[in-house]
Formats: structure tokens, C-alpha cells, sequence
């Protein structure tokens, strides 16, 4: 079975804005050296998320795929 995985914490969107305040905390703990931590934990915007399932429809993974927020961010 073919499945691929959109591992992203939080998307932005209409309505749906307050994890922006925790922007300067995230920025602060990578600053502290928990870059890879808090990338997981970083957001996506509605447009990126809507980007990332067109291409994930439309290029299915040969087994699993796992989109993490930095791939997602990239479509």
C-alpha cells in the first residue's frame, strides 16, 4: 500500500492564526541549538499544506512517504 504522511504541527489559515505568538519562542530555542526540534514544531501555511497534498496526489511514493515541515515548505 501506498501512503504518504504530511507531519506538519499546525497550518495557518482564516480563523486560525495564534500560533504566530509563539514565532519569537521557536526563534529563541533554535537560537539555544534545538533547530531540528523546533522545525517540527514550526508551521505551514494553508497555501504550502494545499501545494504539498497536490503533490502528493499527483506523484504517489513507491512505498511511504513522509513530508515533514521543511518538505512541505518547498512545494
Amino acid at each position: 500500500m501506498r501512503t504518504s504522511f504530511m507531519r506538519s504541527w499546525y497550518v495557518l489559515g482564516p480563523g486560525h492564526w495564534w500560533p504566530i505568538f509563539l514565532k519569537p519562542v521557536l526563534f529563541i530555542a533554535k537560537l539555544a541549538g534545538k533547530k531540528e526540534a523546533v522545525e517540527n514544531f514550526d508551521t505551514v501555511t494553508l497555501q504550502q499544506m494545499i501545494r504539498a497534498l497536490v503533490y502528493a496526489v499527483n506523484n504517489p511514493p513507491v512505498i511511504n512517504a513522509v513530508y515533514d515541515v521543511r518538505k512541505i515548505r518547498t512545494f
